[in-house]
């Protein structure tokens, strides 16, 4: 279902050139009180409306056709700011030998150290919001060491058509972002990694998909809980990541809580558990459901490890009912295709939460 690769290892091309294929890269930040953003820049996202359909038709196009960024902030325990938008191929640049993306005017920049060793990414927006004339700007740093496999032998089962890498775990981060009234700042704990596919998400054979990430003083804790679409049993995966990179997969079984009921169908355990190298027991309760919808939620996690409170993300996904004909008209309330047609009411969905109805009369009056 998933291959785990290191983070040294270069996005393949045929990802990108696959029909149906997806690359994407994601980022998140998150602080003690739990506020936090989220950032995913991707060729051929699985979330895109039409794009799974397409290829369920065995009409898919390029990963490379079907470019996209996202960004989604997070602050007492809601999204006060959501950005998606699908760019135009033709607007879109990515330098895999000089580790650059413009997504047309927003730059993302990968750096290394002179031995290789550390990672720097760098993220200047500059983009515009719908049915406003001011735009996004701001800046998203991360640095820290590169992930550093010490348990080769414990790697996933290889898979011929998806590649997991985690790259940046243990580390810090900082963010500044300005729109209009809107601003938002913050220091806080990161992670990024990257997902690629030669075949579309929904044909890898993962019937459910749980992961998690989870920020303590001196390491990460990840999960990750495959449940395949063929029915036997899960397959488990965590992860320890300590500031100095040195990642360390450790076979434990996962725990899921209780269900907590969503409003559109998903429902998603209240806690993850499952046990250190050493025994000790990790516990995530996953408190704000802060991105919720029929085939994917995602939640802010309060995690307790060895007497010590930490904070992170956590994503459910169904990938059997991604980009269904019932559900695919309001995934298009928030997606800007910035070479149209959008929906009427893509005002109500992206941008700053506040103000959003204010904005509809003058989207109405701009769009065709």
């Amino acid at each position: 279902m998933i291959t785990r690769t290191p983070a040294t290892v270069p996005t393949s091309p045929e990802s990108l050139d696959a029909h149906g294929g997806f690359a994407w890269w994601y980022l998140d930040l998150v602080d003690d009180s739990g506020r936090g953003l989220v950032l995913i820049w991707s060729f051929g996202l699985p979330f895109l409306p039409g794009y799974a359909h397409a290829a369920r038709a065995g009409a898919a196009p390029r990963a490379r056709d079907r470019p996209s960024l996202t960004l989604s902030v997070y602050e007492g325990g809601r999204q006060v700011f959501y950005d998606f938008q699908e760019h135009r191929p033709d607007t879109v640049v990515w330098d895999p030998i000089h580790h650059t993306w413009d997504f047309d005017g927003t730059r993302i920049q990968w750096s290394h150290s002179a031995d290789g060793t550390r990672r720097t990414v760098e993220i200047t927006l500059d983009r515009a919001i719908p049915g406003v004339d001011d735009r996004l700007t701001g800046r998203i740093y991360v640095s820290g060491r590169l992930c550093r496999d010490t348990t080769p032998e414990a790697t996933s089962p290889p898979h011929p058509g998806h590649a997991w890498s985690p790259m940046l775990l243990a580390c810090e981060g900082t963010a500044t972002l300005q729109a209009g009234d809107f601003s938002f700042a913050m220091v806080g704990r990161a992670y990024h990694d990257r997902n690629a596919a030669t075949v579309p998400l929904h044909a890898l054979g993962i019937g459910r998909w749980w992961w998690g990430r989870v920020s303590f003083s001196d390491r990460d804790f990840v999960w990750y809980r495959l449940q395949p679409d063929a029915g036997g049993p899960a397959r488990h995966m965590t992860l320890m990541v300590r500031s100095d990179g040195t990642l360390t997969e450790h076979p434990a079984s996962i725990h899921l809580g209780a269900d907590v009921p969503g409003r559109y169908g998903l429902s998603s355990p209240g806690t993850v558990s499952f046990p250190d190298s050493s025994g000790r027991p990790v516990v995530a309760a996953l408190l704000h459901c802060v991105d919720d919808g029929p085939f994917y939620q995602r939640h802010l996690v309060r995690g307790v490890w060895n007497g010590e409170v930490g904070h992170g993300f956590a994503e459910y996904v169904v990938p059997g009912q991604v980009d269904r004909s019932l559900h695919r008209p309001f995934v298009r309330m928030r997606v800007f295709d910035t070479d149209g047609p959008n929906s009427l009411f893509l005002p109500l969905f992206t941008g700053a939460r506040s103000g959003r109805f204010g904005r509809l009369p003058r989207w109405w009056t701009r769009t065709p």
